[in-house]
C-alpha cells in the first residue's frame, strides 16, 4: 500500500498539470536574446538574464498571447542603471489577472535606477563652455516642452554645448 502512494505522488508530481510560477531576471549585464529565466548567465554564455525592461514586458506578453499565462509571474530586476531609449508604457495587456498577478521588483538588497536620460560625457573647452559629443539619440528624438531640440535627424553625430553658469 506505501508503494502504491508514493507511486501516486511521483506520477502526480511528474505529470501533474499545476501551474507553476513564472521568474523572470532583468540585469544591466543580461543579453535580450537570452530567456530571462536564469539569474546570471550560463557558463558558455547562451543563456541569462534579460538586458532591458522592455524586453522582460515582451516576455509577458508572449505568455499572454500563448495562453502560458496560468500563474505567478515576477520579474526579478538586479541591481544597475537601465537606461531607456523610449517610454516603457504598460496598458491593459501588461496587467495581471485574480491568482495571475505580475510582480516587478528589485531583487533583495538591489539599487535599480531606471533612466530615460542619456549618459553624457563632457570636456571642459574653457573657462564658459564644456563640449559634450553625443554618439547615440534616443530611438524617438520628437520632443515635448519648450526650448527643446525637435525632429533631430536619426544616426548623426551631435555635439552639446553647455555654457557654464558660474
Amino acid at each position: 500500500m506505501k508503494y502504491l502512494v508514493k507511486a501516486s505522488i511521483i506520477v502526480c508530481l511528474c505529470f501533474g498539470t499545476s501551474a507553476m510560477a513564472t521568474d523572470y531576471y532583468v540585469n544591466p549585464n543580461g543579453n535580450d536574446l537570452w530567456s530571462g529565466r536564469i539569474k546570471q548567465p550560463n557558463v558558455p554564455l547562451t543563456d541569462g538574464p534579460f538586458k532591458t525592461l522592455e524586453r522582460a514586458k515582451q516576455a509577458i506578453r508572449t505568455l499572454k498571447n500563448t495562453n502560458t499565462f496560468n500563474d505567478k509571474v515576477t520579474v526579478n530586476i538586479a541591481t544597475g542603471r537601465y537606461y531607456l531609449n523610449r517610454p516603457l508604457n504598460f496598458n491593459l495587456l501588461d496587467s495581471g489577472l485574480p491568482g495571475r498577478e505580475i510582480l516587478w521588483q528589485g531583487e533583495w538588497g538591489a539599487q535599480v535606477t531606471i533612466s530615460a536620460g542619456l549618459p553624457i560625457t563632457c570636456k571642459k573647452r574653457d573657462t564658459t563652455f564644456w563640449d559634450c559629443p553625443l554618439t547615440k539619440l534616443p530611438d524617438s528624438t520628437v520632443y515635448m516642452g519648450n526650448g527643446r531640440i525637435r525632429a533631430m535627424p536619426p544616426n548623426l553625430n551631435y555635439l552639446l554645448m553647455i555654457k557654464s553658469c558660474n
